[in-house]
């Protein structure tokens, strides 16, 4: 990830801001070309250091250029924010004219010394005043709703740049375990850069089972049932070796695991079985 993010960007007016965005989105589509030639090119081995570093080194690129976009939307909503204050100062000022002109006409009704010309003239500088207060709250409206798209679209660019760190810092972890490790790939992470998990951390007690995914919202309402059956399997572990299959097969067919999927070496039996297993071991005797 670069220190250094680009010096301050100063641009004047709403046209500009979209052309400095427009030019980044451009360089940012060239970027996640970049990072699936990347992919392809080390497929089967992206948790090789060369894979890591090349993919680190787009990542950072992509981080500087979301950092200046944020740079841009952050000095558009500057600007922005300011021109809905003038806004709406304007319109403040325009109520007190307004406001200042009414009561001069209360008093130029109640006199007895006011021609008619006069009235006309004042009610013409009334209306005049309305429509320039329609006008600039009109303008109010606008310059408050140009605000909020800046705002979100910053939002947005920020939340991203979060997601840019995040990603480098990780792959950084999996390149420093990359360098450290006796095959110079990284642990975390297989060949194809998918998240590999401990086993220590896996579903391997009927504790974990129940939480594991491998459970339907229809077995759910049974897991009582299921739950008996596991401590049915260790104890029938317990009295004899042979039934332990037999027992495991009417679990698995409680939870909708298919004797063919069981024959083709389901993960999801062989889940179930470890856990039965697991459970047989906390008696005298193993449940295999």
């Amino acid at each position: 990830m670069s220190d250094k993010i680009s010096a301050k960007i100063v641009l004047e007016g709403e046209a500009e801001y979209r052309k400095a965005i427009k030019n980044i989105n451009t360089e940012q589509k060239e970027l996640r070309s970049e990072m699936r030639l990347c992919t392809s090119q080390y497929a089967g081995q992206q948790n090789s250091i060369a894979a890591l570093t090349k993919k680190g080194e787009i990542l950072s690129k992509q981080y500087d250029a979301q950092a200046r976009k944020v740079e841009i939307y952050s000095k558009a909503v500057e600007d922005a924010s300011k021109r809905q204050e003038e806004a709406g100062d304007k319109v403040d000022a325009l109520k007190s004219e307004l406001e200042e002109a009414n009561k001069k006409m209360e008093e130029m009704s109640s006199s007895t010394d006011t021609s008619s010309e006069a009235l006309e003239e004042q009610q013409k500088v009334i209306e005049e005043l309305k429509n320039k207060l329609a006008l600039a709250e009109d303008g109010y409206s606008r310059a408050q709703m140009v605000t909020n798209n800046w705002q979100t679209s910053l939002n947005n660019a920020q939340a991203d740049l979060n997601g840019l760190s995040h990603e480098i810092q990780n792959n950084d972890r999996y390149l420093d375990e990359a360098r450290n490790s006796m095959d110079g790939c990284a642990d975390s992470i297989d060949e194809y850069g998918n998240e590999v998990e401990e086993a220590q951390e896996q579903t391997s007690t009927f504790a974990d089972v129940l939480k594991a995914d491998l459970l339907s919202g229809a077995i759910k309402d049974g897991l009582k049932a299921i739950a008996e059956g596991i401590k049915n399997i260790a104890t029938a572990a317990v009295e004899t070796g042979s039934n332990f299959e037999a027992s495991m097969s009417q679990v698995a067919a409680t939870m909708g695991i298919t004797v063919d999927e069981i024959a083709n070496g389901s993960a999801s039996y062989e889940l179930l079985s470890k856990a039965a297993q697991d459970c047989g071991k906390s008696t005298m005797y193993s449940a295999s």
